[in-house]
């Protein structure tokens, strides 16, 4: 079954698609590694597993849709915009008002690529979409996957803006880190055993995330710390 990305979903599992994961270590990783030598199948088995542990630290705000939301992210600090739909078809919505004419302040081209399209009321009403284009000279938003029927004018919706790429990132930093089976290192039982932190010499490491002992690579907890709520206030 494949991974679902789709910001806000209630049966979401991942904070990036497979594509998103591919590309990621393509840009940034060279010559083979356990990513690579992956199954696609093996993929999305870390990423899911990746995303669990994200999910285990605590971050400031509350989820965006605290009712039906199920993973940690986005936040409901996150940019949204709510709208109502000119016209469309079963893989686009098209709203005028984010065409760009004369208002310089609306959003760039490809800007919500990676959020959430949520159908509010009308035709397709609470069906959610991962946004795969936005053409801000159009105002059509394109998903990718089809509604269930054609947008229409009766449709009213909200975006919810991407997943910070840190997040992604950092879950495809964990999932490296688990096919490669570092989880299972020295390091990594500590910190399931609850040891927040040791020393050898003069190397030391903290294991601290969030009030919690979460085994993850240092890459990962480096991208994920803005986000780490540490104190009673949010």
């Amino acid at each position: 079954m494949s991974i679902n990305a789709i910001p806000t979903h209630k049966d979401a599992d991942s904070y990036t698609t497979l594509a998103e994961a591919n590309d990621y270590f393509t840009s940034f990783y060279y010559g083979p590694n356990s990513w690579a030598n992956a199954s696609d199948a093996n993929k999305e088995l870390a990423l899911r597993q990746a995303t669990r542990i994200i999910d285990r630290c605590r971050f400031f705000h509350e989820k965006y849709d605290g009712e039906h939301q199920r993973l940690e992210f986005p936040r409901s600090d996150e940019e949204n915009w709510n709208g109502k739909a000119f016209s469309g078809s079963i893989t686009t919505l098209i709203d005028t008002n984010l065409i760009s004419t004369s208002n310089s302040e609306l959003y760039p081209d490809d800007y919500w690529n990676g959020g959430c399209l949520y159908i509010t009321s009308g035709t397709n009403k609470f069906e959610k979409r991962l946004i795969s284009d936005f053409d801000r000279a159009t105002g059509k938003i394109t998903v990718s996957s089809a509604f269930t029927s054609a947008i229409d004018n009766t449709c009213e919706y909200t975006i919810v803006k991407k997943i910070p790429q840190e997040i992604k990132d950092a879950q495809c930093e964990i999932a490296l880190w688990l096919l490669d089976g570092k989880n299972k290192s020295g390091r990594a039982q500590l910190q399931a055993e609850g040891i927040k932190s040791y020393s050898i010499g003069d190397l030391s490491e903290t294991f601290d995330v969030g009030g919690q002992s979460i085994a993850m690579p240092k890459e990962a907890y480096d991208l994920l710390e803005m986000f780490i709520c540490r104190t009673g206030v949010f």
